[in-house]
């Protein structure tokens, strides 16, 4: 039966990018359907830990090309880490704060609710007993993040210019990775990394784009200013953050070589 709050002319909800935080299968499954009748068709993404939460939102591991959420739908329990702990960590991230966070607990002591507050998090809702009114929760939730709220759009990738002199990465087969120093009309110094660190390959990654003049990616962007050497570095040039990551673990290397 349509519901008859829902007029011709009222705005279309937009395809937003949710990922939803829920240990229990059962709830998952009632969850996902709801977001599916309440008309999210395409962007929905379920992880059931808190680690594979984090994991998700900086785009590590098997999560490595997965887009930034629009809105998280966060279960308060998680088995490992904590959902206040997802939540905490979240909101204290630069690259990832703007994310807004739903926490749902089927209990609402206030300890919770105050907790939930006090580190960030956008809305805290008691969830229903019954499964209609679950699913009528669920559609109310999406229908207000993707029709009434403006979210914070989607960051676009951005094509970089190096500067010389210019960083460059030599890898031939069965050799050490090599960073190259090149600059204009002069000698080729060579520094070896054989210590190499995920940070530092990421660092080496967006040098590499940068020299062939590709676009690096947003995800990549973001995670290498994540990265940074120190927090100010952060709006520095994709370029500047790459070096000094590197330069700081050459001087690590040379400390502990």
């Amino acid at each position: 039966m349509p519901n008859s709050s829902r007029s011709d002319d009222s705005p279309t909800p937009r395809q937003i990018e949710v990922l939803v935080v829920q240990s229990n299968p059962a709830d998952t499954l009632v969850t996902v359907e709801a977001f599916h009748a309440a008309g999210l068709t395409t962007g929905l993404s379920c992880v059931e830990e808190g680690e594979d939460a984090l994991s998700y939102v900086r785009g590590e591991g098997k999560y490595a090309n997965v887009p930034t959420p629009d809105l998280i739908f966060l279960d308060l329990s998680q088995p490992r880490v904590s959902g206040l702990e997802v939540l905490k960590v979240i909101k204290s991230t630069p690259a990832l704060m703007h994310i807004p966070i739903v926490v749902a607990a089927g209990s609402d002591d206030p300890k919770f609710v105050r907790a939930v507050y006090a580190l960030n998090g956008n809305c805290f809702i008691r969830k229903p007993g019954e499964l209609q009114e679950f699913v009528r929760f669920i559609e109310s939730c999406y229908e207000f993040w993707s029709k009434v709220v403006t979210l914070s759009p989607q960051p676009q990738a951005v094509k970089y210019r190096v500067r010389d002199p210019l960083l460059a990465v030599l890898n031939e087969p069965g050799t050490p990775t090599v960073l190259l120093t090149i600059g204009r009309g002069s000698t080729v110094i060579k520094t070896d990394f054989r210590k190499v660190s995920e940070r530092g390959e990421l660092a080496r990654r967006v040098l590499q784009m940068l020299q062939n003049g590709q676009t690096v990616p947003t995800h990549d962007a973001l995670q290498l200013r994540n990265w940074a050497v120190h927090p100010d570095d952060a709006m520095l040039p994709l370029e500047d953050i790459a070096r000094r990551i590197l330069r700081q673990e050459e001087n690590s290397n040379e400390k502990t070589g």
